[in-house]
């Protein structure tokens, strides 16, 4: 019994672990932003090579942009329905976008759980 249960966790954990591999995360904020306590995320979905971006403080339930994207050798080209292409340099993950002035500096995290769950229940649907 005990075997079968450890084999269990063992199954559940590289599941849990897959997942996190699939996505790339980056927590965002504008360059000379008045607001330093809000966060834009990008969440990039290797497999399908889509991505989200929505407020930290509103989820990923509600995004302000999604789209796909294409990996460069220096960057990733994010283009939303309809909008200008945003670029993300990999080697400083700093986001500037062909619309305006404005960039943002990111840093690189674990997908957060509500996107995981937001995820999960939307391939249900």
């Amino acid at each position: 019994m005990k075997r079968i249960f450890f084999l269990f966790i063992a199954l559940v954990s590289i599941n849990l672990q897959a997942d996190k591999d699939r996505y790339i995360t980056l927590k965002c904020v504008f360059v000379g932003n008045d607001y330093p306590n809000q966060f834009f995320m990008f969440v990039l979905d290797k497999d399908n090579s889509t991505f989200s971006g929505y407020l930290e403080a509103e989820g990923p339930n509600q995004p302000v942009v999604v789209g796909n994207y294409n990996k460069t050798p220096n960057f990733y080209l994010l283009e939303g329905e309809g909008t200008t292409v945003v670029s993300v340099n990999r080697n400083t993950l700093r986001v500037t976008s062909s619309a305006n002035d404005d960039s943002l500096d990111c840093i690189s995290i674990d997908v957060p759980k509500d996107y995981l769950e937001y995820a999960k229940n939307k391939k249900r649907i």
